[in-house]
């Protein structure tokens, strides 16, 4: 019914998927988490209370918009992943024999200096495109973007 979506762990080294490692689920619409968190709390059908109790919290409101890049990643992308060892990459896509990773942030303040660790773990040069709630940023290893500007040019990234 394809309500979840199901990402694996992608080995950096042999850029290839390990599915027996553990993997992120995300709901494919927020919609659909809204409805199975409103039956969950027992609140019965009525979604809107729920929905907005959990866009007013920072956290909630964060993971919801990491699954909806998540989804819209694996929309044009076909394949996505995630990468994790001290630290953690969001979503790793291949497009154009090319793997683009992406880290979702959506809080206020996000420092560039956080991201230092990357240019260690992604080979070449790759650059991490980090989706922020407001912040845009343009660096030679790292690019910090609305996520609105993000999902609407992710079709020609």
């Amino acid at each position: 019914m394809y309500v979840l979506q199901v990402t694996p762990f992608l080995d950096l080294s042999t850029q290839t998927p390990k599915y027996r490692k553990n993997r992120k689920i995300y709901f494919q619409d927020p919609l659909i988490f809204h409805c199975f968190s409103g039956k969950n709390n027992s609140i019965g059908d009525n979604f809107y209370f729920e929905s907005k109790r959990l866009l007013n919290n920072p956290q909630d409101k964060s993971k919801l918009v990491e699954a909806v890049v998540g989804a819209h990643i694996k929309r044009y992308s076909g394949e996505c992943y995630y990468w994790k060892g001290k630290k953690e990459i969001d979503f790793l896509a291949r497009q154009h024999q090319k793997i683009m990773y992406v880290e979702v942030k959506y809080q206020g303040q996000i420092k560039p200096s956080d991201f230092n660790w990357c240019s260690n773990i992604l080979p070449g040069k790759n650059k991490l495109v980090v989706a922020t709630k407001h912040q845009f940023l343009q660096r030679k290893d790292l690019c910090l973007i609305p996520v609105p500007l993000f999902l609407i040019q992710i079709s020609s990234m």
